[in-house]
């Protein structure tokens, strides 16, 4: 039997705006979703509560998992990805264009474990705009695109639960990959932002 989600894209309800920006599924078909509810005040300035959501098959409400860290809201969330063996999703923290970038780099890759809902940060506060984030079950490897840096971050675990990150792929030019996939084969796909091709590694 078949189910549906809708949700509207980028919509606008009383002057709240709300911008997806990942979506993942879990072993159980549970749903997540990265966030960003933009409040526009009187000011013409911008309000963001960023957060990442949950859905189960049987629920009718999306519930909120967390929007913060360490008592400070997320940036703008960007991209999430589901760890079966693991049972945990990775979060990518990037902020809007702009507000994390080779000058600044603040953006985070976090790591939160379903069962317990613990979040704990792989990168933190140093990442240059990271827009995607997978994971291959294949090699057990996370990959980070890093936009403004121009690169991919690889990161693996050894022992199990210790992450450790570097650099898999580092591009020329300017502003780089935005979107990553990988098939069966450990093939890795990367749309680059700035020539507008894939990229395979």
């Amino acid at each position: 039997m078949s189910h549906f989600l809708t949700l509207e894209v980028n919509h606008r309800v009383k002057n709240i705006y709300y911008i997806k920006q990942g979506i993942t599924f879990d072993s159980s078909n549970n749903f997540y979703l990265a966030d960003t509810k933009v409040l526009r005040v009187v000011d013409n300035k911008a309000v963001k509560i960023s957060g990442v959501y949950f859905k189960s098959p049987e629920g009718k409400e999306i519930e909120l998992i967390t929007k913060e860290f360490d008592n400070e809201e997320f940036r703008e969330l960007s991209s999430l990805a589901y760890n079966k063996e693991d049972n945990c999703i990775y979060v990518c923290d990037s902020g809007p264009f702009g507000t994390t970038s080779l000058n600044k780099p603040s953006g985070s890759l976090y790591l939160i474990e379903i069962d317990s809902l613990v979040m704990r940060p792989l990168l933190h506060n140093c990442l240059s705009h990271p827009s995607d984030v997978i994971y291959d079950s294949n090699l057990g490897m996370v990959y980070v695109a890093d936009t403004y840096s121009n690169k991919i971050i690889r990161l693996s675990q050894n022992p199990a639960g210790t992450y450790h990150a570097s650099v898999f792929h580092q591009f020329n030019g300017l502003i780089g990959p935005t979107s990553l996939a990988v098939d069966d084969a450990g093939n890795l796909y990367v749309g680059r932002f700035e020539y507008q091709v894939i990229a395979i590694l």
